[in-house]
This record gives C-alpha cells, structure tokens and sequence, in this order.
C-alpha cells in the first residue's frame, strides 16, 4: 500500500508516538518507523532485545530504543512490507527448550578467532540437548509425575527420586561443558582440578536454576526450575515425597531443611534475580564468572589463579563489547553491576548453605563414583 498523506494532523504514530499524518504499510506510521521496518525484513536479522525481556517502551525520544521491541510491534499493530525481497535466510525460530545462540558459529568447530562467549554458547547448547534427551529418557519411564501448568511447556512437579537422577545429569555433563570451555584448567593437576570443580558444580547448578525460572516463569514467586524440564512449587515442597519416601525419616527432614534453604533464598536471592534479568549472552558471561569465584582460593597455586584471572578479564572485555555492539549501549555500568551482583550472591549463599548443598551436591561423588570421563576411579 503506498504512502499517503492524511489531514487529521492530532494522530500520532502507533509504533513510536511521534506525530505523523500519513500512512504507510496500511497504518498510521511515520516515515521513520516505516524505514526501520523495511530494512529490518530485508535484512532477515534477529534483533536482541535490550532489556532480555521484550517488553521495552518504544518511544521516539530515545536515542536507543530497543530494536526488538521496535520491530515487534510493527508486527503487532499489523504493518506488512509486500515489496521485492533481497534473498536472505529465514531467521532461525527458537525452538522450545533450547537456548538461542546469539553470537558465535553454531555447529562449527572452535578457531583462533572464537571468543570465549562463542564458545560457552556452543557448548552450553551441546550440553543442553544432551541432557534434554536424558531427561526426556527418565520422564518416559516415570509416568507418575504431575504436570505442571505452563502456557507453552511441558514441565513436572519433581519428587527426591527424580530429582536426584537429574542431578547426576547434571554433575556428569557439566564435567564435560566444563572441560571443553575451560581447556587451560583442564590441563591442571587432578587435584586443584577437582576442587575447582567441586565449588563449580552447585553454583552452575543455582545460575541455571535462577536464569531458566526467571526465562520460563518470569519470577521466582511460584516455581523454581531444578532441571531442564522439572520444577518445584515453593508453597508445596511436600510434594516432592512419594509415598515410599515418606516412609524413610530422613527426606522429611531434608524438606524441612529445604524449606528453610528457599524461603531464604526468596527473600535474598530472588530481589537480586529479578532485577538482574539477564539475557542469554549474560547467562553465558555467568557461567564463566562464577568459575573464578572458587570457595578454594587460598588453596590454589598462584599458576592457577593466573589462569582464573585471565578468564574473568576475557569474559568482562567481550561482555563490554557485545553491550557496546550489540545492544548500543553506551551507559553499560547498571546491567554489569546487576551481574557481578549476581554472581557474588551465588557464591555468597553457596557458601552460607554448605549444609543443605552437602544434601544436593553429595561431595563423595567425586571420590566413589568412576566417572565417564576418566578423571575419577575407584
């Protein structure tokens, strides 16, 4: 429909608010928004959302308005482009359960030229579909668990059976995430290399708690995320005990201990969660993070604390760059702030839980079980 112009001057344009009269794409939009949209369908890109939540104000006086947000309503009020199209690839639709990579070369080998968010994308969504399948072997073959109401996800409440199977899930794949994102600590002595791990694993474990509840529940008020495609609800953590479990005295006191361990982290944990918000790259940027917080500094060789130094230094410039370059910051300081937060009160309440997390996060693990990897025997 081509432009044309209209006398009501009092309109406003229904994507940005700014004053317009005239009508472009069969709506009242104004020239600018017009040519925002059209280059963004040519362009076939996938725009990031600013915020992570896309949910952003558009509105004409900002200098940086969110281009997700912008395209989307474009979309939402009814704005199509039927003119020639240029031959660009259909962007890539996120699949249900699967994190989206928004930088790096999914499926490629890694190079000299990959950067450390590259990788950890890459990785994180190689580990991911593995433990998707896992989990999706386990569910199949417990047909007593209850679903959980979600709009567009398949989700269960968890029992202590269930959840202790994908925690060793967890604890065997994330060795392998580990290894392949972090080499230079691979190569350690198996010493500091457990250790390492050891103070890792329940701290990966509560980042991809937090990221996947507030991604999949938008709060931390009702559900947690405990794995991939369980949950537990805070107002009923009972449930969590089958009948046979309830016989054994020692998970009702568990619950009680767990109760205790989630109230607390609702009332510290979650106001630092839900003002973070992170998008996906910060999620990855968090999982490099909480790595160089280890619980065994000073038991650590100075060699060691190089490398974590390194890491920390490589994660925080690329992060500044995708702020930069990505999403067109120029003020970055708030949402960096909100995630070094973060990452500090992950380490803060696996340290003030120790007892709750020896439950969770049985440290014999790492000295009675052979692992597949080959780094522990017998």
């Amino acid at each position: 429909i081509p432009s044309m112009e209209i006398d009501d001057k009092s309109r406003n344009c229904l994507i940005c608010s700014t004053p317009n009269s005239s009508v472009h794409f069969g709506i009242d939009a104004c020239r600018a928004c017009t040519a925002f949209f059209k280059r963004a369908t040519l362009s076939g890109k996938v725009y990031p959302c600013r915020q992570g939540q896309r949910r952003c104000v558009v509105n004409r006086e900002d200098p940086f308005m969110c281009r997700r947000c912008r395209f989307d309503k474009c979309l939402a009020i009814g704005m199509v482009y039927e003119g020639p199209m240029r031959s660009v690839k259909k962007p890539t639709e996120i699949r249900p359960f699967e994190p989206e990579i928004q930088v790096g070369e999914a499926g490629t080998s890694s190079g000299a030229s990959e950067g450390l968010l590259e990788r950890i994308a890459r990785e994180y969504r190689k580990s991911f579909d593995r433990r998707m399948e896992r989990e999706n072997t386990l569910l199949s073959k417990n047909g007593r668990l209850i679903r959980v109401p979600h709009p567009n996800q398949k989700l269960y409440m968890t029992t202590i059976g269930t959840a202790v199977s994908h925690m060793e899930i967890l604890v065997r794949e994330a060795w392998q995430f580990y290894e392949s994102v972090f080499p230079s600590l691979a190569e350690l002595p198996t010493l500091e290399k457990l250790n390492l791990y050891r103070s890792y694993i329940p701290k990966f474990g509560m980042a991809e708690c937090y990221y996947h509840t507030m991604r999949l529940w938008g709060g931390m008020r009702k559900y947690l995320n405990c794995s991939l495609r369980t949950c537990i609800d805070v107002d009923c953590l009972e449930n969590m005990l089958n009948s046979e479990e309830n016989e054994d005295q020692k998970w009702p006191r568990m619950i009680e201990s767990m109760r205790l361990y989630v109230s607390d982290l609702l009332s510290v944990v979650a106001p630092s969660v839900e003002q973070a918000r992170i998008d996906e790259t910060e999620f990855h940027a968090l999982l490099a993070l909480i790595v160089c917080d280890s619980d065994y500094s000073a038991e650590l060789s100075e060699a060691v604390l190089v490398k974590l130094d390194a890491i920390r230094d490589q994660v925080l410039g690329e992060l500044q760059e995708y702020y930069r370059l990505k999403l067109e910051l120029i003020d970055f300081s708030n949402r960096l702030g909100n995630l070094m937060t973060l990452c500090h009160t992950i380490r803060a309440r696996v340290l003030s839980s120790i007892n709750f997390s020896d439950h969770i996060f049985d440290p014999t693990i790492f000295k009675s079980h052979r692992w597949r990897g080959g780094i522990c025997s017998k």
